[in-house]
């Protein structure tokens, strides 16, 4: 008797264990868990054909580099992402903003691609990200 009551009780608490809140979030994305990084923020923004690149990630306190690596695309006639420019940054703080300009074709695409690791106590971590817009 025992052991079925003993049985039924850990068959319970394994239930339960399995049962995870959902929770409703504002944010409709899906927020990435970072250990060195608190916040990264921005994009491709145009008005008429200027373009600007504005990035900004803030790194946890103890952060002590930021590199990044930023390419600009464009789509050609053909629809095919073509190379443009390619912005370098090293910054031995625990933030990194970005604020690049260029000019764009009226209609045609961009993206931005970064690549970018943060350092903190000997970890780099890594963060990808592409941020795209058409241009006016």
């Amino acid at each position: 008797m025992k052991k079925r009551i003993v049985s039924l009780v850990l068959s319970a608490i394994l239930l339960l264990g399995m049962c995870v809140p959902i929770l409703a979030s504002e944010d409709d994305g899906i927020m990435p868990c970072w250990t060195n990084i608190v916040a990264v923020d921005g994009g491709v923004t145009f008005d008429g054909t200027s373009g600007n690149y504005s990035l900004s990630i803030e790194g946890m306190p103890g952060v002590s580099r930021i590199t990044a690596t930023a390419t600009l695309y464009y789509t050609n006639v053909r629809g095919n992402w073509m190379k443009s420019t390619t912005w370098t940054y090293d910054e031995y703080a625990d933030e990194l903003n970005i604020d690049e300009d260029f000019t764009g074709i009226s209609g045609r695409d961009y993206k931005v691609e970064l690549s970018a690791t943060v350092y903190m106590n000997g970890y780099g971590e890594p963060l990808t990200r592409t941020d795209k817009a058409t241009c006016d």
